[in-house]
């Protein structure tokens, strides 16, 4: 009877992590997705003349446009209290092929830069 209790135990326990493992998947697949949503690929074209200018500009000035993205505000990590609804996430190369993301909205102004790629 002690066997069948502790087989018992264990069968139920292993079904628990399993399930739980399964949820836990599912979860993060709808993170990223919901993520894709609220991020759309640009030509770099089309870019706002302020972003552009941002971009080639200044500290960026060596670098070039690899890819381009719409972000919503809120995707960003903005609040209410900015400019523009729109952000744009410029994925910038050197030239000696060493990559960084700079984050701008609108009007061109640097929300976020991440150097750490370097």
């Amino acid at each position: 009877m002690k066997k069948l209790l502790l087989t018992l135990g264990i069968a139920i326990f292993g079904f628990t992590a399993v399930f739980a493992q399964d949820a836990g998947s599912t979860t993060g697949n709808a993170a990223t997705e919901q993520s894709s949503q609220n991020r759309t690929s640009i030509d770099k074209n089309d870019l706002p003349d302020a972003v552009k200018d941002a971009v080639t500009t200044g500290r960026y000035e060596n670098h070039k446009i690899k890819e381009a993205f719409r972000v919503s505000m809120a995707q960003s990590g903005q609040t209410a209290g900015n400019l523009s609804a729109n952000a744009y996430e410029i994925h910038l190369e050197d030239n000696d092929g060493k990559a960084t993301v700079v984050t701008l909205n609108e009007q061109g102004q640097i929300i976020k830069s991440d150097e750490s790629m370097r």
